[in-house]
């Protein structure tokens, strides 16, 4: 939106996602749930793209105490 009020469309493409997990649904619940720590499930986390980023959701993945 410009100062005057006027909005317009970004016609450049979107990028795609900086990082992919793909991972199986039991996974990622034991993951979600911190029942488990992604380094003891390494062999069902699948990532593509900023391993860095990956890392890092995976470090902070658990939405439980």
């Amino acid at each position: 939106v410009d100062a005057e009020g006027r909005g317009s469309v970004d016609g450049s493409p979107s990028l795609g996602p900086a990082v992919t997990l793909s991972l199986d649904w039991e996974t990622y619940v034991r993951l979600a749930a911190g029942r488990v720590r992604h380094q003891d499930v390494g062999d069902r986390v699948k990532t593509e793209g900023d391993a860095e980023l990956a890392q890092a959701i995976l470090d902070n993945f658990a939405v439980t105490p």
